[in-house]
C-alpha cells in the first residue's frame, strides 16, 4: 500500500506540475548486467548532418548497486574527421541514480554534460527525473520499456546564444533477444512542454552479437529530427556504426 501511494504521488506531481522527466539517449545504453560490472569499447562511425563525418569513439561506462538502488556513470571521448580535416573535442559525461519502488517500477535521477562540434554544439547540461516501466522481461520473450518525464536543458550552440528551456521526453524500447544476439529499437518523443511545436524525435536502433563472456560488436543505426532546427543546424541527422567492446 505504501509504494503504490508512493507511486500515486509521483505521478501527480509530475503530470500535473507539468515537469516529467525521464531518459535521453542513455536508454540506448542500458543492458541487462552484473551490479557491478564495467565496459570498455571502441567504435567507428559516419555522420551526415551539416557535413559528412568520420568518428573513433572511446566509450567507458562502469554500474554499481544491487537492488533497489543502481548507479550508472558513462563516459565518452572521440575524434572526428570532415571534408575540412581532423578536429576533436567531442564527449560526454552521465551521472544516473535508480531506485527500484516495485518490480517493473523505476525511478530514476541524472545529470549529464555534453559537447559535439560536429554538430556545432559548444555546451549542453541536463538535469532531471522520471519513471521508466518495464512491461515485459522475460529471456524468451521480447523485452519491452516505457519511459515518461521532463528535463531541463541548458545549450551553447555556435550559431545562437544561450538556450534554456524544459523538455517532456517519453519513450518505447523493444529488444528482441535471440541466440548470443539482441536487436533492440528505441523511438523518444521530446516535446518543449511550454510549446509543443518545437519537439524531437529520436530513433536508436542496435544489433548486438555476444562473441564471448566478454568481448562483443555491435552495429548500430540513429536517426534524428528536430521541428525548430537552432539556425545552422540540419534539421535530420544520421548516424551509423560498429563497435567494439570488452566487459571485466
Amino acid at each position: 500500500m505504501f509504494r503504490r501511494s508512493v507511486f500515486v504521488s509521483l505521478m501527480c506531481v509530475l503530470f500535473m506540475g507539468g515537469v516529467v522527466f525521464g531518459q535521453v539517449n542513455i536508454e540506448a545504453y542500458r543492458k541487462n548486467t552484473f551490479a557491478y560490472s564495467n565496459h570498455l569499447d571502441f567504435s567507428l562511425d559516419a555522420q551526415k548532418g551539416n557535413s559528412f563525418s568520420q568518428t573513433y569513439k572511446l566509450r567507458y561506462r562502469s554500474d554499481i548497486g544491487e537492488d533497489p538502488w543502481r548507479g550508472l556513470l558513462i563516459t565518452e571521448w572521440q575524434r572526428s574527421a570532415n571534408d575540412q580535416g581532423t578536429f576533436s573535442d567531442d564527449g560526454l559525461v552521465h551521472l544516473r541514480s535508480m531506485l527500484t519502488l516495485s518490480p517493473g517500477f523505476q525511478w530514476e535521477h541524472f545529470v549529464q554534460k555534453q559537447w559535439n562540434k560536429v554538430l556545432l554544439l559548444e555546451d549542453r547540461f541536463l538535469i532531471g527525473t522520471g519513471l521508466r516501466w518495464i512491461i515485459e522481461d522475460r529471456p524468451d520473450r521480447p523485452e519491452c520499456a516505457v519511459g515518461v518525464g521532463a528535463m531541463y536543458e541548458d545549450e551553447y550552440y555556435t550559431s545562437v546564444s544561450r538556450i534554456q528551456r524544459i523538455r517532456g521526453t517519453s519513450y518505447v524500447n523493444v529488444t528482441y533477444p535471440f541466440g548470443v544476439s539482441r536487436l533492440s529499437s528505441i523511438i523518444y518523443v521530446q516535446p518543449v512542454l511550454d510549446q509543443w511545436n518545437d519537439f524531437r524525435l529520436l530513433n536508436r536502433n542496435e544489433l548486438k552479437i555476444q562473441l564471448s563472456k566478454e568481448f562483443y560488436v555491435a552495429v548500430y543505426a540513429h536517426m534524428d529530427y528536430k521541428s525548430m532546427a537552432v539556425q545552422g543546424i540540419n534539421p535530420f541527422e544520421c548516424k551509423t556504426g560498429v563497435n567494439l567492446g570488452v566487459s571485466f
